[in-house]
């Protein structure tokens, strides 16, 4: 079923909502915490070593998403803590017991070269390093697996047109199910991704930005769109805005919900926008109450 069909008021939907709602509350295992705590630290985390060798890791986010540091402080412990001056909040955790396990969940999962080797310098710490900690010694520490890939593409009829469509839930799932770390892109997308809504032309875009363009471009070779410089902030922003693009990332979250509810709320009214376009709600022929509704919608995204 196409993504944008489960957006109505039905008793099904309900349920299906509540379902939902659970899923994203938990993880359905060991390993997909793992994945998607590397994806948070990738994009808005640190590890950091003190001059005098004292381990730490960080992730600071928006007030708005502080739900997210709470979730890993239930996990592994550590503070959550309001920044001085900046409207955001801070985890950290700085204990050698809590380093150690963290270490051990994220050492083969992390994707970006500079956390990477923050995550190395953290494990060449003296501070952190005793005889019987072997977590250290794995010389595959820093190896992550590989990317999500075969995103196949299909095209379904819908209202008697070509919809360019993602493979279905139960075919994504046959390949996601394969990959060790498939809830890494929801813990990136949680910490770096954004849902756009353009107001002069209603065009709706999935956008990530990075300084480095290195991970946008394995995450265009997956999901699809594009990545392109940016000079006024010298980084890189990649964008979906396509129907197919679109559908491949709704196929996702569906199998690896995000767990920002702040995200999870921006979803909902993303995908009620693209509905909404599809039944021409923003036409100046169609009913008042439903332009009126759209403009609403439209005010919240």
């Amino acid at each position: 079923m196409n993504q944008l069909q489960d957006l109505g008021s039905s008793e099904t939907t309900r349920a299906a909502c509540s379902k939902k709602r659970k899923n994203r509350k938990t993880f359905k295992s060991k390993t997909d915490f793992q994945d998607w705590l590397a994806g948070l630290i990738d994009g808005d985390g640190n590890f950091l070593v003190s001059k005098q060798g004292y381990t730490s890791c960080e992730i600071t986010v928006g007030e708005d998403e502080k739900d997210l540091l709470y979730r890993v402080k239930q996990k592994l412990g550590g503070s959550v803590t309001l920044r001085t001056g900046i409207a955001a909040y801070r985890w950290r955790l700085h204990n050698k017991k809590g380093m150690l396990f963290l270490v051990s969940l994220v050492k083969n999962r992390l994707r970006l070269l500079i956390r990477q080797e923050q995550l190395e310098k953290v494990i060449n710490a003296p501070s952190l390093y005793t005889k019987g900690d072997t977590i250290l010694s794995d010389p595959n520490i820093n190896k992550h697996g590989p990317m999500i890939k075969g995103v196949t593409e299909r095209f379904v009829k819908l209202n008697h047109t070509e919809y360019a469509n993602s493979v279905t839930k139960k075919a994504v799932s046959s390949f996601l199910k394969s990959r060790t770390n498939n809830y890494w892109f929801a813990g990136f997308f949680d910490a770096e991704g954004y849902f756009n809504v353009n107001r002069a032309n209603l065009q709706c875009t999935i956008t990530l930005s990075q300084k480095k363009a290195e991970i946008l471009h394995l995450i265009q070779k997956e999901m699809g769109g594009a990545v392109h410089y940016d000079k006024s902030w010298q980084g890189y922003l990649y964008s979906a805005s396509s129907k197919l693009d679109l559908e491949k990332w709704f196929s996702y979250f569906s199998l690896c919900p995000l767990k920002c509810s702040k995200k999870v709320i921006l979803l909902n009214r993303f995908k009620r926008v693209i509905l909404f376009k599809s039944r021409r709600y923003h036409w100046k022929t169609s009913p008042l109450k439903y332009q009126q509704r759209f403009r609403r919608l439209l005010e919240n995204v």
